[in-house]
């Protein structure tokens, strides 16, 4: 990692945030945090679901109301992720930005464009970015710069230079280019035969911002999925699939496709002790019965 930082050269760092503390120091510290992250809060993009439904049924708002409920909805990033223990990579960047901050590592949150084959042209637009996550900057012995993955679990920072590999879990990538104010990430899956090329912009984005696209994703039918909390070597999962209407999940022991009312108690407990949230299933339930519920202007699609 010492050696070629200097090809991070053509990166346009008049948009990030420069730290010019020891970087040795600073890595460390940031590495604790993201370690605490991980430990202390969990990936579950069904989440914000789960409080639209709770919202909508304290307020009685019928499901033709939701698009306004959404609107309406007093969505604070850092209040959430502490109150739920959970969210999106909204929730864990702008956690993530603030807790570094708070030790003396200022960073700069950037976005991830939306591939064009997981979207359409519209869908593209509205949200603009797919993923966000702060960077790291830092010229106390020439430029360096890496991103942070705290919604990912990862708990190192990924040095942003052009051939510099990273592993995690099962997932490879490499910085394959960067250039004025883009890089762009090659990922690659082997045991899903899985390849990704991730174009990420570093223009600085403001929590606000961010904030709305939370309210943003919300709208678009994507997979939703709750993550284990443990670090473990194989990532544990329940994910939804918005066009199947249908739950999957790769815990041993459990129908690998299932509805809420189509498994039994055993499984039911299971799930619940792999993923150590007791009541699972009752709230993938909720989060169900109002996903459909949702009227159809409620969707960005095509």
């Amino acid at each position: 990692m010492e050696k070629g930082p200097e090809r991070v050269i053509n990166i346009d760092k008049q948009f990030l945030q420069i730290d010019r503390e020891n970087l040795e120091s600073q890595l460390r510290k940031i590495s604790e945090v993201l370690l605490r992250i991980s430990e202390d809060y969990r990936f579950n993009t069904f989440s914000h679901f789960g409080k639209l439904a709770d919202l909508a049924n304290e307020t009685q708002t019928d499901p033709s109301g939701s698009v306004k409920l959404l609107e309406k909805w007093d969505y604070e990033s850092p209040d959430f992720i502490q109150s739920e223990k959970s969210g999106n990579c909204v929730d864990f960047a702008i956690l993530c930005q603030k807790m570094l901050a708070d030790i003396g590592v200022p960073t700069t949150i950037i976005g991830r464009f939306p591939e064009e084959k997981d979207y359409t042209k519209r869908q593209a637009e509205f949200l603009k970015f797919r993923h966000i996550t702060p960077m790291y900057a830092n010229e106390s012995n020439g430029l360096k710069v890496f991103v942070l993955e705290p919604s990912w679990k990862f708990s190192k920072p990924v040095p942003v230079i052009p051939g510099v590999s990273s592993v995690y879990k099962d997932w490879n990538s490499e910085i394959a280019s960067v250039e004025g104010a883009k890089f762009i990430q090659k990922a690659y899956n082997p045991q899903k035969n899985k390849r990704r090329e991730r174009l990420f912009d570093i223009h600085p984005l403001g929590v606000e911002w961010c904030q709305q696209l939370t309210k943003h994703f919300i709208q678009v039918p994507r997979e939703l999925k709750i993550l284990n909390t443990r670090d473990e070597e194989v990532i544990q999962f329940v994910k939804f699939d918005p066009k199947r209407q249908i739950f999957t999940t790769n815990i041993n022991g459990v129908d690998k496709e299932f509805l809420p009312d189509s498994i039994n108690s055993e499984q039911t407990k299971l799930l619940e002790d792999v993923l150590e949230y007791p009541g699972l299933l009752e709230y993938l339930s909720k989060v169900f019965n109002f996903i459909k519920s949702l009227p159809s202007d409620f969707w960005v699609k095509d």
